[in-house]
C-alpha cells in the first residue's frame, strides 16, 4: 500500500515537504500555477529521484492516471526542478535520457514511478 504524509510548511504558495514511505525518498514539493510544482529532494543522488518525487505528487495530489505525462518546465538549478502535466511553451522534446536539466523532457506518471522502485534495490 502506498503511503504519503504530506506535512504543510504554511506559507502562501502552498510549500509542503514528504515522505514517501514505500522508498524513503524524502522531497520538498512547492505548488506553483496551474499542474506545476517545485521538487527538491532531500538527499539528492541523481535524477531518477526527482522524476520518483514529481510522479508521486503528481499521482497524490492531482490523482494522475499512470498514462500522464509529466513534463520538466525549469531546469534543475540549485538542487530543485519544476515538472508539470502540461508541456513548456517551448514544446516538449523526444529524448532517451532521464535528464531533470533538459527543458521538455518528459515520461508518463508509471515511468516516472518506476524509479520509486527502484531506489529501494540496493
Amino acid at each position: 500500500m502506498h503511503r504519503l504524509a504530506l506535512f504543510v510548511l504554511g506559507t502562501a504558495l502552498g510549500t509542503a515537504q514528504a515522505a514517501d514511505a514505500r522508498t524513503s525518498v524524502d522531497y520538498a514539493a512547492q505548488a506553483g500555477p496551474g499542474s506545476s510544482v517545485l521538487i527538491k529532494p532531500m538527499r539528492p543522488s541523481g535524477d531518477a529521484q526527482y522524476w520518483c518525487a514529481a510522479a508521486d505528487y503528481m499521482r497524490g495530489t492531482f490523482g494522475s492516471a499512470g498514462t500522464a505525462r509529466i513534463y520538466v518546465t525549469e531546469a534543475r538549478s540549485r538542487g530543485a526542478a519544476r515538472f508539470a502535466l502540461d508541456p513548456p511553451a517551448s514544446g516538449p522534446v523526444t529524448t532517451f535520457s532521464i535528464s531533470v536539466g533538459t527543458v521538455g523532457n518528459n515520461m508518463s506518471v508509471a515511468e516516472a514511478q518506476q524509479f520509486c522502485y527502484n531506489q529501494s534495490i540496493n
